[in-house]
């Protein structure tokens, strides 16, 4: 058990390798590590790119991966995954939770319809915000699918415009009446040629 130390004495054999020493025939002193050239030194800190992260933290800029490894940070955050500091991957929107999620293919009521179109039963308003569809159609709007609001009716061109009155109906001027018909005391009558 005794070797020839650097002094030519014979002393007690190590059995830990110190500090730049070799490591190939001894483990290394408590808080070193074997490194790939076979020496004794200093134990990291942090894992690097590829090493594993069980017991020790990445590096800056790494990040430990689902299979413990230190690995790039990503740049963009992926499906489920929070939003709060990184953006989403491309086709991902960052939900009202801060999480990212498929990105919706039709608008909701109240959301903006100027990228997307409306759910079914919802259209866009002017203000191009998804509202509930209106069950009778304004004055100038079509009425190719919806009937014309109260005392409105559908022209030959598909359009609503006020019902006009006929001959011998009440009116209280002469734009109530029908063309060639004016409102005398009242009621439509054939205007005086």
């Amino acid at each position: 058990g005794l070797v020839c130390d650097e002094n030519k004495v014979c002393a007690e054999a190590p059995t830990k390798a110190q500090k730049g020493e070799s490591c190939e025939k001894l483990a290394c002193e408590d808080g070193l590590v074997c490194d790939e050239n076979k020496v004794c030194a200093e134990a990291p800190t942090k894992a690097q790119k590829g090493e594993s992260c069980e017991k020790l933290e990445c590096e800056d800029g790494l990040v430990c991966d689902e299979n413990k490894i230190c690995a790039e940070a990503p740049t963009k955050a992926q499906k489920g995954e929070s939003c709060e500091k990184l953006e989403c991957e491309d086709g991902l929107v960052c939900d009202e939770n801060k999480i990212c999620a498929e990105a919706p293919t039709k608008a909701k009521k109240g959301e903006s319809c100027e990228k997307l179109e409306c759910e079914d039963g919802l259209v866009c308003d002017e203000n191009k915000i998804c509202t509930d569809a209106p069950t009778k159609a304004k004055e100038g709007e079509s009425c190719e699918s919806l009937e014309c609001e109260e005392g409105l009716v559908c022209n030959a061109e598909k359009k609503c415009e006020k019902d006009l009155a006929k001959e011998g109906d009440a009116c209280e001027a002469d734009t109530d009446c029908e063309t060639g018909l004016g409102c005398v005391s009242g009621i439509c009558a054939k205007k005086a040629e």
